[in-house]
């Protein structure tokens, strides 16, 4: 039996889009964010991400072109629930992608992986 919950959430001018592939248990967030209210965009996916089975291998992916302090808070919030999944199953990652000379998505990735002590692989991003 496979987790078959899906999350699809389009992205806006201030939200990221984030999207559930049941197929390759990958969950990618991609885009921009700086809600007016950042716990009320990101709760639902740190749930989500608390209902996945801890027993596959996950794939966690961001793809963030920007983000606000706020917005920060929670995906620090969202990591600490993708931890616990990566304790229960060390097959599961956390990808981090950064355009080129993005001094900013680079150090921010070094810091998410510095105080959670775990694991973000670092990707550079080629833009077209």
């Amino acid at each position: 039996i496979y987790p078959m919950t899906t999350l699809d959430i389009q992205a806006t001018k201030e939200t990221p889009s984030v999207f559930y592939n049941t197929d390759t248990f990958t969950l990618e967030i991609e885009g921009r964010s700086y809600p007016e209210n950042s716990k009320a965009f990101y709760e639902p996916v740190v749930d989500f991400v608390n209902s996945l089975n801890p027993s596959y291998a996950y794939t966690f992916r961001f793809k963030m072109d920007y983000f606000n302090s706020s917005s920060s808070k929670m995906i620090l919030d969202l990591m600490l629930e993708m931890k616990k999944m990566i304790e229960h199953n060390k097959a599961t990652q956390i990808e981090w992608f950064y355009g080129e000379d993005d001094e900013d998505m680079i150090d921010a990735g070094n810091e998410y992986e510095e105080l959670l002590q775990i694991p973000i692989q670092k990707i550079e991003r080629v833009l077209a």
